[in-house]
């Protein structure tokens, strides 16, 4: 039974072949499994870079939430602090409006 596979046509330079040909042989392939091998090689190494930058993207997008999350916090901090600030001055120095 035939292999379910595709004949393809690939014009490369003399010395990439001959160099291609004595890697193969040192894996003890002949030169079209090892080209197969470097193709699938290539494109799992695309697809995962792929999947690397997927999740360094979501991980600064977590990041940069949570910096906005904490400046939030922080103003609504600084906001309380000086209210707190302005009653404590305002019982130190009671205003007297009978005189």
């Amino acid at each position: 039974m035939k292999e379910d596979k595709l004949r393809k046509r690939v014009y490369i330079d003399r010395k990439l072949n001959e160099v291609l040909t004595e890697m193969a042989k040192e894996k003890g392939m002949n030169s079209n499994e090892f080209i197969e091998q470097a193709i699938e090689f290539f494109i799992e190494y695309e697809n995962g870079n792929i999947e690397n930058d997927n999740i360094f993207t979501n991980r600064i997008n977590e990041l940069t939430q949570q910096v906005s999350l904490l400046r939030h916090e922080s103003s609504a901090y600084n906001q309380s602090l000086l209210n707190k600030m302005e009653i404590i001055a305002d019982l130190q120095n009671p205003t007297d409006y009978l005189n």
